[in-house]
């Protein structure tokens, strides 16, 4: 979860680029196993595929055989949704293991009223099962609430229920250092809360910088 212009698409492709080499991501000290190289889709409307992601992914020196995505400019993109049988398709087809939407707002489905949480929680649901069935990671970007005064859970943007279905939630943003930035988990279902992470980018790639 971040504003825009905070580091979120440079944080999950430099998180990507890591997991489809087996690699540590920049917020990790050490692994608990040794980690396999896994096989990635992503979907992103907020980004140019050729001019801006596949640039960082390249930065991040990604092995990009691992790493597939269906372009916005491709008209199978709109196929995608959370709640499509597409989607699961392109799961079995491609042997995903890590499936990465940015942002939240362009896979819920035309009519999906992000405010009605039985909506949201059936659309939700459904991508759930498909993690469960699939055993696949799925990490979703989401805008920050601009309202003022909203804190906790209510920083993310537009929907509750993605903070509830989640097992981690992640904040990222500027610091009162313009240059460095925070990665900062907020929420975390199956161990402690890890430290911020600090860090900043130079040339695209992310420098960890320490923790806060």
């Amino acid at each position: 979860v971040g504003d825009g212009g905070v580091g979120k698409t440079t944080s999950w492709t430099n998180i990507v680029s890591a997991l489809s080499k087996g690699e540590l991501c920049f917020f990790e000290n050490q692994a608990e196993d040794k980690r396999e190289p896994l096989k990635i889709g992503y979907f992103s409307s907020e980004d140019p595929h050729d001019s801006v992601i596949k640039k960082k992914l390249r930065l991040n020196l990604a092995n990009q055989k691992n790493i597939k995505t269906i372009p916005l400019k491709d008209k199978r993109f709109q196929k995608v949704k959370f709640n499509s049988q597409y989607l699961e398709g392109l799961i079995i087809e491609n042997e995903l293991e890590v499936l990465v939407f940015d942002p939240l707002q362009s896979f819920i489905g035309d009519n999906i009223n992000m405010g009605a949480r039985n909506a949201m929680r059936s659309t939700l649901n459904n991508l759930i099962s498909l993690g469960e069935i699939y055993h696949v990671t799925i990490i979703i970007i989401v805008h920050t609430n601009k309202r003022e005064m909203a804190g906790g859970r209510n920083r993310a943007s537009d929907s509750s229920d993605i903070w509830d279905i989640a097992r981690s939630v992640i904040f990222v943003g500027d610091t009162n250092d313009n240059d460095v930035h925070y990665f900062s988990q907020e929420k975390s279902n199956y161990g402690k809360l890890q430290p911020t992470t600090l860090f900043k980018i130079e040339d695209g790639v992310i420098m960890n910088i320490g923790t806060s």
